[in-house]
């Protein structure tokens, strides 16, 4: 089971909040995704990040249990895909973060996650992440790629760029 996290900063016109994204993938097709307005106001791409990565690895847990009360126990840490730095190594307790305690618990629940075996974060390069289709408008080109990836089939009545 691989999952996608990813997050713009800001990108929310009205209230400066992130949106967070998530894509999880299992056996080649995508069972689970989440594209969500962040409750507070990011104040870095790494933080806004953090908190996409937090909700992800919270629908990984819950898709542990369900695979293992089908029998199918997943033996390996989930990746996590991601594409900042900064994140992976909060998550990893390799940053301190001084924020306030909401967000400190967020970083303790991802590095508590990371040393259980839970998940294993793996550096994804930024044309490469998934989960950008669930954080913003993507160039045409980018949007089919990415529903391609996914195991999404375009309506019979629309012709795909790479059919042209």
């Amino acid at each position: 089971m691989g999952t996608y996290a990813d997050a713009d900063l800001a990108g929310d016109e009205g209230t400066t909040k992130s949106t967070s994204g998530s894509a999880v993938m299992l056996h080649g097709g995508i069972i689970r995704w989440i594209s969500k307005l962040q409750s507070t106001v990011a104040l870095s791409t790494a933080d806004a990040e953090t908190i996409a990565s937090m909700a992800a690895v919270k629908q990984v847990m819950h898709l542990r249990l369900f695979l293992r009360e089908l029998g199918q126990e997943q033996s390996d840490p989930s990746i996590v895909y991601e594409d900042n730095n900064a994140a992976i190594a909060l998550a990893h307790g390799r940053e301190q973060s001084k924020r306030a305690k909401h967000y400190q618990l967020k970083v303790h629940y991802l590095n508590d996650s990371f040393v259980k075996g839970v998940f294993a974060y793996e550096k994804v390069a930024t044309k490469e992440q998934l989960a950008d289709v669930f954080t913003k408008a993507l160039p045409r080109d980018d949007f089919c790629k990415y529903r391609q990836w996914m195991g999404v089939r375009p309506p019979p009545n629309v012709k795909d760029q790479a059919e042209k």
